[in-house]
């Protein structure tokens, strides 16, 4: 899933980019660096979530995996 948090202020609006799965924040560390004042592109979308499908097919349902972004 992902949730865009939106912070709004007097003067601007910050929007906050996570990625969940199952329950656990799985953001990519280049996604959260990602300007506040933006929304991630379309194309940065899809390239988290094709590095997230393959991170999750490697580690998912394997005894003790974490999902490290």
């Amino acid at each position: 899933m992902y949730v865009v948090d939106v912070m709004e202020e007097d003067d601007n609006r910050k929007n906050w980019h996570e990625i969940y799965y199952k329950g656990r924040i799985v953001t990519p560390k280049w996604v959260r660096n990602i300007s506040p004042y933006t929304i991630a592109t379309r194309e940065q979308f899809e390239r988290a979530v094709e590095e997230l499908k393959l991170k999750i097919w490697l580690t998912d349902g394997k005894n003790g995996a974490i999902l490290n972004t």
